[in-house]
């Protein structure tokens, strides 16, 4: 009985040394891996052409008098997103969605495209 005991602690022991030392190596793999300073220059490049689209869809916005309703909605979901943007620029080369590979740069500046696109139709 001693002997089943002694070995159980001794197996258990080294199992919670063995689970530390591989979490800790888990995390260490992770941040190199997923590490933010690499991400960092692909999303403030990301940030800036979701700006600069969301600039010129703004521009656009302000020549004409009035939106219709579709062009209201698409300019509320396009600002939307720019916000959350501003908010926080880092989140540029995240997905904007789950079930998507999209991210929230593209959808700026995809809805940016379709605003002025949905404009210059109703010119």
């Amino acid at each position: 009985m001693k002997f089943l005991f002694l070995t159980l602690s001794f197996i258990l022991l080294s199992g919670c040394e063995t689970v530390d030392s591989m979490q800790q190596d888990l995390t260490e793999l992770s941040n190199s891996v997923f590490s933010s300073s690499e991400e960092q220059p692909a999303a403030e490049d990301a940030f800036f052409k979701a700006q600069e689209a969301f600039n010129e869809a703004d521009k656009v916005k302000q020549r004409k008098a009035s939106l219709n309703a579709q062009q209201r909605s698409l300019w509320i979901e396009l600002e939307k997103d720019y916000n959350q943007l501003v908010a926080d620029p880092s989140r540029s080369i995240e997905q904007a969605s789950f079930f998507s590979n999209v991210t929230l740069a593209d959808n700026v500046m995809s809805r940016s495209v379709q605003f002025i696109e949905l404009i210059e139709k109703s010119d």
